[in-house]
């Protein structure tokens, strides 16, 4: 799962900037800090700031955003078919 995360769903419900020092930078180029953050602008959940030893960190936080995304994905189709009477 985490790389269909990492590489195609991510920008649905999170933010991921790579920085080398004041300077944006990828993934694959070389990077000193990662800045994670929910796309929701109703999140109280704020950004988040990783070096490139908390790998793990990152992969649980993305997984954990992830998570949370689909859950309200489900509950508003829910909420769709219960308008509709479906």
């Amino acid at each position: 799962m985490k790389g269909l995360i990492m590489t195609v769903e991510h920008e649905k419900f999170c933010r991921i900037s790579y920085w080398k020092g004041s300077t944006a930078s990828s993934k694959c180029g070389e990077w000193d800090r990662c800045e994670i953050s929910p796309r929701s602008t109703h999140s109280g959940y704020g950004t988040h700031t990783f070096t490139p030893d908390q790998e793990y960190e990152m992969d649980a936080l993305i997984a954990l955003l992830w998570h949370a995304f689909k859950a309200g994905e489900e509950h508003e189709l829910k909420r769709i078919h219960t308008a509709l009477r479906i």
